[in-house]
């Protein structure tokens, strides 16, 4: 299967998106300019000829890519990151649309899971060090479009086979985060993995291969995995292809009935952020007792670990609770044990209870907890002679618990019990159940 020869001009058959059609063209000038030549290369090459728009621009310059790039973040402008150590750089356009560039390399690994040490390369040794075939096609182009297409490894005959195949046997002992992007890709065009890539990505994992790579890495893979749009099957099949295990516990998700109902009430929240409760999800059902099991030991940047861990917490604490009862949840329970719960860490909760009717009940109750507010507030215990301090906010919580629990109606009903020594007696009655 050999590269397509100089004549052979194949058509996107999509467009790219405007704002990367317009950077692309300023690209080509540029390059013209400087004598330079560009290859569209990778993902962008693989979804042009499947039909998909590109999320972003991958482009392999034959030439200086940082130079380039410079010149082209000054023309835009945008902002730009560059490594001259790997002769890489990317520049970030407005609107949040990215454009790779970087020029033709090898690659050599010191050890497995290691970064590698490049060199520079012609474009045909550059494809040659990539993961699969679909992704090591470049697509020169200039001013008036496309021009040849190499394809050194037949990723063109992949691509109509719906196939993924790797270049060497030990593409995932070189570098084992290809493991983690052939699911991915796999579950993101419905494309199966060759029986030989299959076999080599079983082998990897049983030798150890995620484990090589450093939590950073392997939490920015376990992300990535969160962000596809179909997660749960892609999610659910890496657990399967054992890259979310380890020895302490690891990520279990929950089974995939869970993770769609979850999908669903997240998809029913549009504008909401998402990954952290995906996240809580990927480690519900691991061992929540060993100190850095899950996604402790990722190192995932910012507040999203705090927040997914408590997330996760919270909802695993409901989910006990509910599974220890022989009954349905009183409302009294659900208002005492999730009245102040993270609504993600309810949603959660919810999607992973497998009595049916439990969830049911835990439905209803996030729907009253959502519409009922109290008639009263502070201003109104302070005029009736309420206390000051943090007792009026205790009073007014087991108020709302009693609402919530269908045991008060109308404000004079509230502020009387409110009032009463019975508001801070339910706040005792309710650390007991807890």
């Amino acid at each position: 299967m050999g590269g397509l020869k100089a004549r052979d001009h194949p058509q996107a058959r999509v467009q790219l998106p405007a704002p990367l059609a317009q950077a692309l063209t300023g690209i080509l000038k540029l390059a013209r300019q400087r004598r330079e030549t560009v290859f569209l290369v990778g993902g962008t090459t693989r979804d042009l000829l499947l039909g998909r728009p590109p999320l972003d621009l991958d482009l392999m310059v034959d030439g200086d890519a940082v130079g380039l790039a410079t010149a082209l973040a000054a023309s835009v402008p945008a902002r730009l990151t560059s490594h001259r150590r790997f002769a890489t750089a990317v520049v970030h356009l407005p609107g949040g649309w990215r454009i790779d560039l970087a020029a033709p390399r090898r690659e050599s690994y010191g050890s497995h899971g290691a970064l590698p040490v490049v060199t520079p390369a012609t474009p045909e040794e550059d494809l040659a060090r990539r993961d699969f075939t679909i992704n090591a096609m470049a697509w020169q182009w200039g001013i008036h479009g496309p021009g040849r297409l190499l394809d050194p490894a037949g990723g063109q005959d992949d691509l109509q086979a719906r196939s993924i195949r790797i270049l060497h046997p030990a593409s995932f002992q070189d570098d084992p985060t290809r493991a983690y992007r052939a699911v991915r890709l796999a579950c993101r065009l419905r494309f199966s993995l060759e029986r030989h890539t299959a076999r080599a990505l079983r082998r990897s994992v049983q030798q150890g291969g995620p484990r090589l790579l450093t939590p950073a890495r392997r939490g920015r893979e376990v992300r990535l995995l969160a962000m596809e749009k179909d997660w749960p099957r892609t999610v659910l099949r890496a657990a399967r292809a054992g890259l979310l295990s380890d020895d302490h516990g690891g990520l279990v998700p929950p089974p995939p009935a869970a993770c769609r109902r979850l999908q669903r009430g997240l998809a029913s929240r549009p504008g909401r952020e998402t990954l952290p409760v995906i996240l809580a999800c990927m480690a519900m059902d691991g061992k929540s007792a060993e100190r850095g099991a899950g996604l402790g030991k990722l190192q995932i940047p910012g507040g999203m670990a705090r927040r997914a861990e408590a997330i996760l917490d919270a909802a695993r604490g409901l989910r006990q609770r509910l599974k220890q009862l022989r009954h349905l949840p009183s409302p009294t329970q659900l208002a005492a044990w999730a009245l102040d719960m993270d609504e993600d860490a309810l949603l959660l909760a919810q999607a992973c209870i497998p009595a049916g009717a439990q969830r049911l009940a835990l439905a209803r109750f996030r729907r009253r907890r959502q519409g009922i507010s109290l008639h009263i507030d502070a201003r109104d215990l302070l005029a009736a002679g309420g206390p000051r301090g943090p007792e009026l906010r205790r009073r007014l919580t087991a108020t709302l618990r009693q609402r919530l629990a269908g045991h008060l109606r109308g404000r004079a009903a509230e502020l009387a019990f409110a009032l009463s020594p019975g508001a801070l007696g339910s706040q005792r009655q309710r650390v007991g159940e807890v």
